[in-house]
């Protein structure tokens, strides 16, 4: 009898619920920001996601990442009628996160398709600490905290703390204390403190002062850690007149 991993039941799920929201192994890699061959290997069991991307993964889907383990969670039963206004079975922990999301009618949309997501853009008029939001977020102010976005995240100040997930392109015009996982690129406009990991380019104004992995391309003034990326170029010489260390991992 052929023994199932937790890591065999990730990958049914992940195509059972791809087939159940009627999109491709190429949507759903465009919103994922890898090849559909990698989506094709999972639902074969090749191989499986990184662990990076199963918070997107549950986004798209509108489960959580216990879920696509199979891992039911018990919630307790009311003991009174829920008050006029509250929607019940959202798909994500009732705290004191701020969660932007589209409906259609009473349909709470999980995924988009082209033009729709493009077309749409939140603007978040202050600093955020937990904001979450299934199309484009623009940050006006700090981050201060957790944010994600389906699509594209703009900061135009700086990231203070948390981490930033994009299902595509992330910009930040000020500078990165925390960690950064983009889709596709990532534009930082000064220094960046925390890991940075980019499905494709990314271009450091200033200093990075941790790790950075790249599918693509790494631009940065000057790295204190470790550079992964098929290319790399550094801008500037190491702070302090110091010899610059070969910190990259070209492949």
């Amino acid at each position: 009898m052929e023994e199932h991993t937790c890591y065999d039941f990730l990958c049914e799920t992940i195509s059972r619920m791809r087939k159940e929201a009627d999109i491709t192994q190429e949507q759903l890699a465009d919103q994922l920001g890898i090849s559909p061959q990698a989506i094709s290997k999972w639902e074969s069991k090749r191989s499986c996601p990184d662990i990076g991307l199963l918070p997107q993964i549950a986004r798209i889907f509108g489960t959580t990442i216990d879920q696509l383990f199979g891992i039911e969670s018990r919630a307790e039963e009311p003991l009174d009628p829920p008050p006029i206004g509250i929607v019940k079975n959202l798909p994500w922990p009732d705290n004191d996160d701020f969660h932007v999301v589209v409906y259609q009618g009473h349909r709470l949309r999980r995924f988009f398709i082209g033009e729709e997501q493009r077309n749409m853009m939140f603007h978040y008029n202050g600093p955020a600490q937990n904001v979450h939001c299934a199309v484009n977020l623009a940050c006006e102010k700090n981050v201060e905290g957790h944010t994600s976005a389906g699509r594209d995240v703009m900061i135009l100040g700086d990231v203070k703390a948390g981490h930033v997930t994009a299902g595509k392109d992330v910009t930040v015009h000020g500078g990165v204390s925390g960690n950064v996982h983009a889709g596709k690129d990532f534009q930082i406009g000064r220094d960046v403190g925390g890991k940075v990991n980019a499905g494709k380019d990314v271009t450091v104004g200033g200093n990075a002062m941790d790790k950075i992995t790249a599918g693509s391309q790494v631009r940065v003034g000057w790295a204190k850690g470790k550079i992964k990326a098929p290319s790399t170029q550094m801008m500037n010489e190491s702070p302090e007149g110091q010899p610059e260390e070969d910190s990259s991992d070209n492949q």
